[in-house]
């Protein structure tokens, strides 16, 4: 059974469409500088990496800690009542 479509309109047909693709601008020249973590070596790069995983874990026990104490005291205050 033919289907009996009409074209879109004009307008549609312009939404439709992909835009054409757009050149990447050009960056500035910059000058070829190691980053800082670069300068340091694989013994300091190590230890920060681990200094500063064991920060943000015991960040993130720390204020689940606080949470679960805040959850813990409103359900106490609210069954005391």
């Amino acid at each position: 059974m033919p289907l009996n479509q009409k074209p879109l309109p004009e307008s549609l047909t312009r939404l439709l469409v992909a835009p054409p693709p757009r050149a990447a601008p050009a960056e500035p020249h910059r000058t070829k500088r190691p980053a800082q973590s670069e300068d340091r070596n694989p013994a300091q790069n190590a230890r920060h990496a681990a200094l500063e995983a064991t920060l943000l874990r015991g960040f993130v026990y720390g204020l689940t800690g606080i949470v679960w104490l805040v959850v813990l005291a409103l359900t106490v205050r609210h069954l005391a009542r």
